[in-house]
Parts: structure tokens; C-alpha cells; sequence
């Protein structure tokens, strides 16, 4: 039997049609759901014949070497038929984690149904999971996965392989793995690991070699904005720390990766594994850098961030939320937010990058509360924020609220993603929302940049660079990116970027002109320098010359 696994893409198709602040790729990661369920296969079902397609690996790749985005109404069916290379499959399982990006799953699901008639034509995922009767209106799907895919699916497959079709159309058992410590080698040379070791991420040279890894399902938080419990549950199933150094020294081994970050819903939440896998680490001798993407921080002290520390683990991105404590209590972060800056403290005390993540717009906050993020933000002294727009999915407390009282701005079955407001409350509108999160970003990881303002270039300048890239009209960037190869004396590059900024303004005056204002930005000496006719590295040892 042949099935064919794809990832449905998480990118905005007409992003570049948006705001610069309102645009989003995300970096693609190994796609751990179809891995998983690909390997449970192969694994119980002998003989079976695994192909995954990575669809956001295939539009992030044409995006990152063109610039553009293909047109989506030829460009689904053209990948697919070129993935089979002729080959004809039995099933063919798509796999679509945010409903933001809803219209690529159903995209996916007709290009899959045209491209191999007579395949049966199985959806999962957190999206079909939480919007699972408008995922099973689409007439280009056989049958609906709710929640852990691996049991239900490979029943289903079985069946199919033994001629039985009475199968209902959404399968919603509930079944799950209990003990994920116990789940079979992951399928890694057929998935090609090796597409993944070479994507960036923050604060990694680009010669590294790193990979995202999944040692736990399931989170016990009960917060209202989060919906990982339509997929998973809120227990917690882990791995041990044996079964993970093993991993971690395989993937070493065969792949020579040496920076791994943990994409766990809550890789944190058992201190006494955390601090078991550190010493499993340091015992073996791995000589590995390690980054959890989303932490807990209450689950932290000074003790568990030394041993992290000595560990390998280069930062950790704690998930914050609200510098309210009002805010934090509405939403059941509860996250006790002095302790959360004492922890970020000791992480840049070992030399850590100290990452936070915040969210603006949730129901029931106010325009002052989230000035108060703002303000507690800063005061954290972060080395970078992610901040993002609280966004309403369905199945969630959230959710519930926004609908009970027509909070909704857009269809809540396919909201914007997490840069754009999807609801207006009596305290605020999307446009409000939009707007405190472009100050934030713009604010702090750009012009009071804790790295820029130290004059710890290199600290920074990877990521700025790679936002360049990937945004090349991004204003903000370039300014930063300018300011920095000005004081390094790189003239150069100075100039590269100072004729991109005039350019930009040229192109997109009342935009440019507007931040200028706004932020108070010195375009004055970017002309300065162009118009210079001499002068060199020397005039330029202080930090930010020419910018005091």
C-alpha cells in the first residue's frame, strides 16, 4: 500500500498585497505531524509505502530564492503531480495545523482529490480537529481525523488494504498513546531530515546545523486562548531523558546536527526532567547547543537555568502572554511576573538569550492594559520579543466569549493570522490592536534593541540580516541594519542600505514618511552619508556614530 502524507503550507499566498508589519513566513520546521504519523505506519503496518510532501518548505523555498509566491490556484495541483512522479497512491493524508491558513488545507484537499483520483482523501491536524464540521463539508475529503491521528488513521488504512469502506466520515475516537516514551524511531531519512538542518533561526550562525524535536505530548494548563487540547489532551505524556539524549546523540551522529530546539507545548512543565536531562547531557559528554521555543516560567529557578546553562541550552523563549496581572489571572496564564524578571535576569547572567512572547487584544482587555505589557516588556531587558495578536480559535474559552458576544470582525472559521485583528470589544478595535503591536516590535527589538544599544552588533546583526531578506521593504530593518554597518565601518554595505532607504521613501512616501515621524527616525543623516564624499572606518569607533 502507498500513501502519500503532506503538510499543508502556513503561508499567506498574497502576503506581499499586506502591510510590511502585517506580513509573516514562518521558518519551516521538521513537520512533526505527518513524521509521526508516517512512522507509526510503517511501523504497524509492515510493507507500507510512506511519501511526505512539505508544502511550507516548497512555498518558503520559492519565496526565499525568488521573492514572490506562486499563484495557489495551479500552484497545489503542479507540486503534488510533481511529488508522485508518477506514482499512484492509496491514500493520501494532509495534515493543516492553523485554521489562518484554512484556504491552503482546502486548497490542498482539491488538488489532492484531482491530482490522485480514486485515493481516499483523509484530513488531520489541529485545524480539522477544532473546525471539524466546516473541514468535513469539503466534498474533496473522504474522512475527518479528530484529535491523535496515529491510532484512528492506521485502523483506517488497514481497512482500506483489506477492502473495507464503512468507515464513518469523521473518526473521533479518542484514542491515544499513552506512553509516547514508547513510540517507534521516527521515520528521519524518509521524511528528509536533511531539508531541515539548514533552515535559520534566531541567533544561529548559518553555518549550524540545527533541527526542531518533539519529546512530549500534551500540557496540564488550562489557559483560554489555547486549543493544543483539541489535538492532544491536558495531561502531559514525556519522554524520559535517556530517550531523549539517544535521540539527540543519533541525530548528531547522522546528520551533524548540533542545535536542537524543542517545539514541546510545554518542555518545561517537569522541573525533575528538565534538570535530568541537563545532567544526562552533561554526563555524556554531547557538546550540544539545546533551546525550548516555548517555556513555562513558573516551572523555572536559578537553579534549573545554571544547570540549562552548563547544559548547552543557549536561550529560552518564555511564553509571558500580558504584563497585567489582571490580564494574566482573565486568561489563567497566572504567570507571576516578578519571578519571570528575576529568571530572565539569571538567564543573561549565563550568558543566555533571554526571549519573551506576548500577545495584545484579548477579550475583555484594555488599551491601558496592554501599555502596561508594553512597559513590563521593556523592563524585562529581553535580547528579543515575539508578539503576536490574541486570536480566537474555536474550541477554546476564548473563542466562546468572542462568539457569545459578537466579537467577531471577520468569519471565525478562517481568522487572520496572528498579526492582524480578527476582533473589536468595547475597549478596543483591530486597527488599535495592529497598532500596539507594531510599536512594540518596532520599539523593542528594533530601535531600544538591547544588543544595538550596547554596541554588541554581532549579537544581533544574523537576525536582522535574515529579516531583511525576508522582508526587503521592511523600513525599520534596513534603518537598523544601516546604523549598524555605519559604525562598524563598513561603507559599503552602509550605502547598500542607505540607497534602499531613500529608495523605499521614493516608492512609499506617505508610509515612510509616516514612520519617520512616528518613531523619530534620523533619515537626515542618511542622506548625510550619502552625499559624504570621504571619510572611513576611523570617524566611526564609537558605537552609532553620527547618531548620538
Amino acid at each position: 500500500m502507498n500513501i502519500l502524507l503532506v503538510k499543508a503550507p502556513e503561508v499567506d499566498f498574497f502576503m506581499l498585497d499586506k502591510p510590511v508589519q502585517q506580513r509573516s513566513i514562518a521558518t519551516p520546521v521538521l513537520p512533526q505531524g505527518i513524521l509521526h504519523l508516517g512512522t507509526w505506519i510503517k511501523d504497524r503496518l509492515p510493507g507500507t509505502r510512506i511519501r511526505y510532501v512539505d508544502l511550507h518548505l516548497d512555498a518558503y523555498d520559492l519565496y526565499q530564492a525568488e521573492q514572490r509566491f506562486p499563484d495557489p490556484d495551479t500552484w497545489f495541483h503542479r507540486r503534488l503531480w510533481e511529488a508522485a512522479a508518477g506514482e499512484k497512491f492509496d491514500i493520501v493524508g494532509l495534515s493543516a495545523n492553523m485554521n489562518a491558513f484554512a484556504d491552503n488545507f482546502h486548497r490542498t484537499a482539491r488538488a489532492a482529490q484531482e491530482t490522485f483520483p480514486g485515493a481516499l482523501v483523509v484530513a488531520g491536524g489541529h485545524y480539522p480537529s477544532s473546525y471539524t464540521a466546516r473541514v468535513a463539508d469539503d466534498p474533496h475529503l473522504d474522512h475527518v481525523v479528530v484529535g491523535e491521528g496515529e491510532l484512528p488513521f492506521t485502523r483506517l488504512a488497514e481497512d482500506w488494504a483489506q477492502g473495507r469502506r464503512g468507515a464513518e466520515r469523521v473518526l473521533d475516537t479518542g484514542d491515544r498513546i499513552n506512553d509516547f516514551n514508547m513510540f517507534p524511531e521516527l521515520d528521519w531519512d524518509g521524511v528528509g531530515t536533511e531539508r531541515y538542518t539548514k533552515a535559520g533561526s534566531f541567533g544561529v550562525g548559518e553555518e549550524a546545523r540545527r533541527l526542531t524535536v518533539l519529546t512530549s505530548r500534551g500540557c496540564p494548563m488550562h489557559c483560554t486562548y489555547c486549543a493544543t487540547h483539541s489535538v492532544w489532551d491536558h495531561g502531559f505524556r514525556p519522554q524520559s531523558p535517556e530517550r531523549m539524549v539517544a535521540t539527540l546523540a543519533f541525530l548528531k551522529d547522522r546528520y551533524g546536527v548540533t542545535h536542537f530546539s524543542f517545539v514541546d507545548d510545554n518542555f518545561l512543565i517537569n522541573k525533575n526532567r528538565t534538570k535530568a536531562f541537563c545532567r544526562l547531557l552533561l554526563d555524556r559528554g554531547l557538546n550540544i547547543h539545546w533551546y525550548p521555543s516555548t517555556a513555562q516560567v513558573n516551572s523555572l529557578d536559578r537553579e534549573s537555568v545554571a544547570l540549562m546553562a552548563r547544559s548547552g541550552c543557549d536561550g529560552i523563549a518564555v511564553a509571558i502572554e500580558s504584563g497585567s496581572k489582571e490580564v494574566q489571572k482573565m486568561i489563567r496564564k497566572r504567570v507571576r511576573l516578578d519571578h519571570a524578571r528575576e529568571m530572565m535576569t539569571a538567564m543573561r547572567e549565563h550568558g543566555m538569550n533571554a526571549q519573551a512572547l506576548f500577545m495584545f487584544g484579548f477579550p475583555g482587555e484594555t488599551l491601558a492594559q496592554m501599555e502596561e505589557t508594553i512597559h513590563y516588556a521593556r523592563s524585562l531587558e529581553c535580547d528579543w520579543y515575539y508578539g503576536g495578536i490574541a486570536t480566537p480559535l474555536n474550541g477554546t474559552e476564548m473563542y466562546r466569549t468572542c462568539e457569545e458576544n459578537g466579537f467577531f470582525t471577520v468569519d471565525p472559521g478562517q481568522t487572520t493570522t496572528f498579526m492582524e485583528g480578527s476582533i473589536a470589544t468595547p475597549d478596543f478595535t483591530p486597527d488599535q490592536v495592529e497598532e500596539m503591536l507594531t510599536r512594540f516590535n518596532y520599539q523593542l527589538n528594533f530601535l531600544e534593541n538591547r544588543a544595538f544599544l550596547s554596541g554588541d552588533y554581532q549579537k544581533i546583526l544574523p537576525n536582522y540580516e535574515r529579516i531583511a531578506r525576508l522582508y526587503p521593504d521592511h523600513f525599520i530593518v534596513q534603518y537598523m541594519l544601516f546604523r549598524i554597518y555605519r559604525s562598524q565601518g563598513r561603507r559599503a554595505e552602509a550605502q547598500g542600505m542607505a540607497q534602499i532607504l531613500m529608495r523605499l521613501r521614493r516608492d512609499d512616501p506617505e508610509r515612510i514618511e509616516g514612520l519617520i515621524r512616528r518613531f523619530d527616525l534620523d533619515l537626515e543623516a542618511v542622506v548625510a552619508f550619502l552625499e559624504k564624499k570621504t571619510g572611513g572606518a576611523e570617524e566611526d569607533s564609537r558605537p552609532d556614530a553620527d547618531f548620538s
